[in-house]
């Protein structure tokens, strides 16, 4: 295996990731959603919050930036 050896043992909470992954993948299967739509939507909630939110959430951010919490260089 190309000299890499990985012993790593899986731990409780990659097992719940795995489940919760699979039970999610499983009810959109039995539901029918169209997977186009819903790679559309995600997309669009995606793209909005990188267009809306997190623009704003920087401005703000530095808006109320409260010098006394750490060193700011050139400050």
């Amino acid at each position: 295996m190309l000299g890499i050896e990985v012993h790593k043992k899986t731990n409780m909470r990659e097992i719940i990731y795995v489940l919760v992954f699979v039970l999610v993948s499983y009810l959109v299967y039995i539901s029918g959603i169209n997977l186009q739509a819903l790679i559309s939507f995600n997309g669009a909630v995606v793209g909005y919050s990188y267009v809306i939110v997190i623009p704003i959430w920087i401005h703000l951010k530095c808006v109320w930036y409260d010098r006394s919490s750490g060193y700011v260089e050139d400050d």
